[in-house]
């Protein structure tokens, strides 16, 4: 490729080629029922029975805190406790998915992590705009963390997951989460949605594109539009990221985010947090969705996970005296 990026993925350049080719209208832009429905006929429920050796149980359940209540699915894996456990913020442009449709990433998750893991079903844009998402989600960490005994877990082993716009989620809820509501191991941080901002097209970036971004953004924030320069929404933008716990940050090569992507890097990096960067230079922008379909997008998952896994099990062996972030 004339810019050096290397290929994109076999498995997933076939999955592009087989989509009817772009229009230039954005999913985003259409009513968000038809949306869903599209979005949603694309996801292939995981075969219960396979997972019957990894999952001991999965409840659907809510997250109170703050005045909200949040629905949440829980897992708990095959495994002696206490366990690590797992907020996994889910993407979609704020508008998309939900426990059902990211069912198999939780429970991929909970087996290969070892972890409880609890997915939050935060409320969707355009119906629900900005903060409700991001109040969704510092609710349940605030509820998981008081809660972390009975989930069978403890409240030193809590890290954050997120995907995309969940990943935005997952940053602000970590920012905005005060010493006295608990301190998080570790975060994991899936091709964030770091800056809400415009940015350049870019055709090498299939599943993804600028004026998909420019439509997330405007129905997520509505009439904060104009704020996207600025944190919140835009964790990029946030004045002190010193606090956050040890990160792990993948970060695609085929992903239109790569740039903002790096950029955050950079700044975690200038703050001093404990970073892993993995960059997964043939993968689209939601390739943590296709492990099932794609042996380099599995092969990520499990390098993530790993990392991840890393992190808790390090919390165990020398706990840290943090007051909190």
């Amino acid at each position: 490729m004339t810019d050096g990026r290397i290929p994109l993925d076999a498995d997933l350049a076939a999955i592009v080629a087989g989509l009817p080719p772009p229009d230039g209208t954005s999913i985003f832009d259409i009513p968000p029922n038809v949306a869903r429905t599209i979005f949603d006929a694309g996801v292939v429920p995981p075969d219960a029975a396979a997972w019957a050796d990894s999952i001991e149980e999965i409840r659907d359940l809510y997250a109170e805190a703050e005045g909200l209540t949040v629905p949440i699915r829980v897992y708990r894996p095959k495994a002696d406790g206490p366990l690590p456990l797992l907020l996994f913020f889910h993407g979609g442009g704020f508008m998309l998915g939900g426990l059902d449709q990211m069912d198999d990433i939780a429970r991929r998750l909970c087996r290969d992590v070892g972890a409880v893991v609890v997915s939050v079903d935060y409320r969707k844009a355009p119906e629900h705009k900005y903060p409700a998402a991001a109040d969704d989600a510092l609710a349940a960490v605030r509820w998981a963390l008081r809660n972390a005994t009975s989930l069978g877990s403890s409240p030193e082993r809590v890290a954050l997951v997120g995907e995309s716009s969940g990943g935005n989620l997952a940053l602000t809820a970590a920012l905005q989460l005060d010493a006295s509501a608990g301190r998080l191991a570790a975060l994991m941080l899936i091709v964030p949605g770091v800056d809400l901002g415009p940015v350049e097209p870019d055709p090498a970036c299939p599943l993804l594109a600028a004026n998909d971004m420019a439509a997330i953004s405007r129905n997520y924030l509505g009439a904060d539009f104009g704020r996207t320069d600025r944190f919140p929404p835009s964790p990029l933008y946030a004045e002190d990221l010193s606090g956050l716990p040890p990160t792990v940050l993948a970060i695609a090569g085929h992903d239109i985010l790569a740039p903002s992507n790096e950029a955050f890097a950079r700044r975690l990096s200038e703050a001093g947090v404990t970073l892993t960067v993995r960059r997964f230079g043939d993968m689209f922008h939601p390739f943590f969705g296709f492990a099932g379909a794609s042996a380099g997008a599995a092969r990520a998952f499990d390098t993530l996970t790993g990392d991840l896994a890393g992190l808790l099990a390090a919390e165990v062996a020398t706990p840290s005296q943090g007051s909190g972030i």
